[in-house]
């Protein structure tokens, strides 16, 4: 029996799991992916919504709180595009936070499928201890 087995046998570009940070916990882990992939629409919902009303309050809150979101995994390509997009909202100018917007999205909803594979090999380790 391999008692440190990966729950994510190789990281992709977009995420990467900081293994000291589930510490080799998969129940931990499941946890904080099941209650990001529930918030997940509701966090991609906000943001869309803040950059159709081209409302600059609106979308620094919600791409810092889809930043912090999505920061859990290590998920640096989408934190990064979080950060633009919140400090767009911060500068109050909005012309470039549809085409951030885009592209953090598309991010985003690359690492949904990592997150589920990674909740499936920890339910799986789970069942197996």
């Amino acid at each position: 029996m391999v008692e440190n087995m990966p729950i994510i046998q190789e990281p992709s570009a977009l995420v990467h799991f900081d293994g000291a940070l589930f510490d080799g916990d998969p129940e931990f882990l499941a946890e904080i992916v099941n209650l990001f992939l529930a918030t997940c629409p509701e966090l991609l919902s906000n943001v869309e919504t803040a950059v159709a009303r081209q409302d600059a309050d609106a979308v620094c809150r919600a791409a810092h709180t889809l930043k912090g979101a999505v920061a859990n995994f290590g998920a640096e390509a989408a934190v990064e595009q979080a950060k633009k997009l919140e400090m767009i909202g911060k500068s109050g100018d909005v012309s470039q936070a549809a085409e951030v917007w885009g592209s953090l999205r598309g991010l985003v909803e690359a690492l949904q499928p990592e997150l589920e594979a990674a909740l499936e090999k920890a339910t799986e380790k789970q069942v197996s201890t």
